[in-house]
């Protein structure tokens, strides 16, 4: 078999491990981090000599003023909290992006008389968090159908999962703002969701990667092509095989498996959540051949939207907020190996 990497890694250049911080913008781990449990079962990370401190941050709004101040290396969020952090002159930038679809949308229980963004007008709109870029994604598509987001909705926590779930089934929110594995979650909790119609250009804007501090790109630039072809090569795996993806992260990250539900359930469960993610990371959505690359008309389109409905502030050009300089070190590897070994694989 051909050797997954290339000559070069971080591995020959230190003798000791090389560990990055990285942000969890949600209030816990979840299984969309399956890449790097990937990564670390099949040997991965060994091998590049990399290894991982996970620090849960909240939300994405929390890691971008936690990786301004050096807290953590990288984390896994989208342009609108770049945009902020560069208005105030923190050089932040997306070196990796996965979600080349739109994750964000709103959704109503699948037999609410709710069918289009119109109805709601007068509804309780329910997001994870008021500090969650569901509030600005949630104001944006309200007003591309006229509706004055500030005066015609009510916009309130409503946390994640079954905690949501419960208040949709309650009445006590009629909507969620979220993205697409909180939605999934919802619906494992026993509410399955509809997708409310979203204008149609929307579904192919950018919407998260990995993001770093420009000083952080120069310092650790191997460490970060490291982390981006591990996450590559974690993602070719996940696509080909996502039961054992999940299967993975139940054991890297042992929290993460349901206690009380019945394991053929929540592999299920999980899968679907794993799945709804997937879908966004689809290299053809974003116009893209390569693992981790950025489409620039595509970030264009993306900050043309959020302009156009006063969800940001002017002044940041759509090239500061990615780099593509590193994306030929993320590919990399050898791919029909990777896929070899999600077909091999056995529990």
């Amino acid at each position: 078999m051909a050797s997954l990497f290339a000559a070069t890694s971080i591995a020959c250049a230190a003798a000791e491990p090389v560990t990055l911080r990285v942000g969890v913008c949600a209030p816990t781990v979840s299984v969309s981090l399956a890449p790097f449990a990937v990564a670390e079962k099949l040997g991965y990370s060994e091998r590049e000599n990399l290894r991982f401190d996970f620090i849960v941050a909240g939300t994405s709004t929390d890691c971008a003023k936690y990786l301004a101040t050096r807290q953590f290396d990288t984390a896994q969020f989208s342009i609108e909290q770049i945009i902020a952090m560069r208005l105030q002159g923190v050089r932040m930038t997306t070196f990796y992006t996965f979600s080349q679809g739109n994750v964000y949308g709103i959704a109503v229980p699948q037999d609410s008389a709710i069918k289009t963004l119109s109805d709601l007008k007068g509804k309780r709109i329910g997001v994870t968090s008021m500090s969650s870029v569901g509030v600005l994604n949630g104001r944006a598509f309200l007003a591309t159908v006229g509706l004055n987001p500030q005066t015609d909705v009510a916009f309130s926590a409503a946390g994640t999962g079954a905690q949501a779930a419960a208040l949709l089934n309650r009445g006590q929110v009629d909507a969620v703002s979220m993205f697409d594995t909180q939605f999934a979650m919802i619906g494992n909790a026993g509410t399955p969701l509809r997708l409310l119609p979203l204008p149609q250009e929307y579904r192919a804007f950018p919407t998260t990667g990995f993001v770093a501090l420009e000083s952080t790109l120069r310092d650790k630039r191997a460490a970060l092509e490291a982390l981006g072809r591990l996450w590559a090569m974690g993602s070719e795996f996940t696509q080909a095989n996502p039961e054992a993806a999940v299967r993975m992260a139940w054991d890297y990250f042992p929290q993460l498996k349901p206690v009380g539900t019945p394991e053929e359930q929540a592999l299920a469960n999980e899968v679907a959540v794993l799945k709804a993610r997937l879908a966004n990371w689809d290299l053809a959505l974003g116009g893209v051949s390569d693992w981790g690359e950025s489409n620039p008309a595509h970030y264009a389109a993306y900050v043309d939207f959020l302009l156009k409905w006063k969800m940001i502030q002017p002044g940041i050009p759509p090239t500061d907020l990615y780099t593509n300089a590193l994306v030929p070190a993320f590919n990399r590897f050898d791919q029909q190996a990777v896929l070899k070994a999600a077909a091999d694989w056995k529990k």
